[in-house]
């Protein structure tokens, strides 16, 4: 009911607000907003929200995609230092939050969601200061004219065009997200491998198509997939199946043998254990072949298993084909494999894209 409503009048009494709370030595978070999660301070805004804190903080515009984005990144292991919702804007706005978390010795990576931004020059060189030491992702709003509208009517909001904005954040090094779950699966990257040395990937159990697929992503995103050599080919050759027989990189189970509990894990300590390799990406579908509860909970344990003997990154893609009865067993999964520290991802793509903008930052793919 203040400035996002677009009347002179309220505009006036959001004004006369603030002007009040300066006079009297107070800051305003707000308004049109639902204010603050801290776990650490036993704050929150919604009574569903983690308690345990983290390393994550959010900074947004929108109350709801406040409350969504510690829920999606609560699914991904990922908690949160503190999340902010701001609105309005009409004190404290987004320039002053970022520079504070930017300081913040508790944040070590910063998300954000924004329509739009106030006193841009002031806003760019914030950012470039925050994200040249810690990683900083935006979602922005507002490009397209009903964009813009819907963004003046949320939050009063002038949102700037999109060739600005890209350039801005590519000059900061700060990082684009299309969404709100690409950004947690970035959050859950960030979080999770904290250490990747290099570009080269081996993939492993990406059958017939998929591997195509897979090999144009990584490229795309900048990785290379070292080609094994001859000894590592007779290796993969004692245990991978003939119906499977692609063993360059990816290494190609076919759709009946992906999911194998015991030879999928093998192939991984193969693989993973190469100079070659920085980074180990299994592809598994959920729901194929012999997806009973006991050979996909064996086959978690396996990666599991192979991935705390690696002293290099494992993620997974998890992809399950939409049987009901292997929804609640593919989150399931997907919750052990996040608490033991395995990045997992919904697509092909959406994990190339990730991982692409994971070793981009600071610096490790040009």
């Amino acid at each position: 009911g203040f400035a996002e409503s677009g009347t002179e009048q309220v505009r006036d009494e959001e004004a006369r607000i603030i002007d009040k709370a300066r006079k009297a030595g107070m800051r305003i978070l707000g308004p049109n907003c639902i204010g603050i999660y801290c776990p650490e301070g036993h704050l929150t805004f919604n009574a569903e929200t983690p308690r345990e804190a983290g390393h994550v903080a959010l900074i947004s515009q929108s109350g709801r995609y406040s409350s969504e984005f510690v829920a999606l990144c609560a699914q991904r292991g990922v908690r949160f230092s503190k999340a902010i919702s701001y609105g309005n804007g009409a004190d404290i706005n987004e320039t002053e939050l970022l520079y504070y978390l930017g300081t913040d010795a508790g944040t070590h990576l910063i998300a954000s969601y924004m329509e739009g931004v106030k006193g841009g020059k002031r806003f760019a060189e914030v950012l470039r200061r925050v994200a040249s030491v810690k990683p900083v992702m935006i979602v922005k709003g507002g490009f397209t004219e009903a964009g813009r509208r819907a963004a003046k009517s949320h939050t009063a909001s002038l949102t700037g065009t999109q060739e600005l904005w890209q350039a801005l954040l590519c000059q900061a090094g700060a990082i684009s997200a299309n969404d709100l779950e690409e950004m947690s699966d970035l959050a859950m990257t960030f979080e999770l491998i904290s250490d990747l040395k290099g570009d080269r990937v081996a993939v492993v159990g990406a059958g017939g198509g998929a591997s195509v697929l897979v090999s144009d992503f990584l490229t795309k995103a900048g990785f290379k997939l070292p080609i094994f050599g001859e000894n590592v080919q007779k290796q993969l050759h004692q245990f991978v199946p003939l119906s499977g027989i692609g063993v360059l990189n990816p290494v190609d189970f076919s759709p009946q043998t992906s999911g194998d509990p015991v030879l999928t894990p093998m192939a991984v300590d193969v693989v993973g254990a190469l100079e070659i390799v920085d980074l180990v990406l299994v592809h598994y579908s959920l729901g194929h072949f012999n997806s009973t509860r006991e050979r996909v909970q064996q086959f978690c344990n396996g990666i599991i298993e192979s991935a705390r003997k690696l002293n290099k990154p494992v993620v997974v893609t998890l992809e399950w084909l939409g049987y009901p009865d292997t929804a609640a067993l593919a989150f399931d999964i997907k919750q052990q494999w996040v608490k033991a520290g395995i990045c997992v991802y919904p697509s092909l793509s959406r994990a190339a894209l990730c991982l692409g903008k994971r070793a981009a930052w600071p610096g490790l793919i040009e």
